[in-house]
């Protein structure tokens, strides 16, 4: 794999596949190196979810402990976040059911994240909700609402 993309493999039925996830981690791909492209995602876990028992083997130098640690770190922010605004956070996302979202209301505007299964527990203290309204925003407009708060008067 190249800087572009995160490679890892997926081992299934007892065949291996070459995966790519992209850098902002909201898409992912696998190939069949034996019969071509096979099938893509939003993310990693979108596309385990069409190999029931499959197993996921991330390079040496890239094997998903340094992505975790920072999805850790983010987590432990957004929980702090979730403190200072409205929050609530449920599985909202069809396309990544195993992942929840954490959506804020802000006076800049909604904001909200993917939250990985493992990372639930620093978020008890937010309400749990299925009936979440995402307002649309990419995630330029939820960089740019953030950065707005920052311009607000505390």
């Amino acid at each position: 794999m190249n800087d572009f993309t995160r490679g890892f493999k997926v081992h299934h039925a007892g065949k291996t596949y070459d995966g790519a996830q992209f850098p902002s981690q909201r898409g992912s791909l696998l190939d069949d190196p034996d019969g071509g492209f096979i099938t893509v995602g939003v993310s990693v876990d979108a596309v385990l979810e069409k190999f029931p028992g499959a197993a996921i083997e991330w390079p040496p130098d890239t094997d998903g402990i340094l992505t975790s640690s920072l999805y850790r770190e983010r987590a432990h922010l957004l929980a702090h976040f979730a403190t200072i605004y409205p929050a609530t956070i449920g599985h909202t996302d069809p396309k990544t059911t195993s992942w929840a979202v954490l959506t804020v209301e802000t006076p800049a505007g909604q904001m909200s994240w993917h939250i990985a299964p493992g990372d639930m527990d620093l978020f008890e203290h937010v309400d749990r909700s299925l009936d979440a309204e995402w307002d649309g925003h990419s995630n330029e407009d939820k960089y740019a609402r953030l950065r707005k708060l920052l311009e607000l008067p505390a």
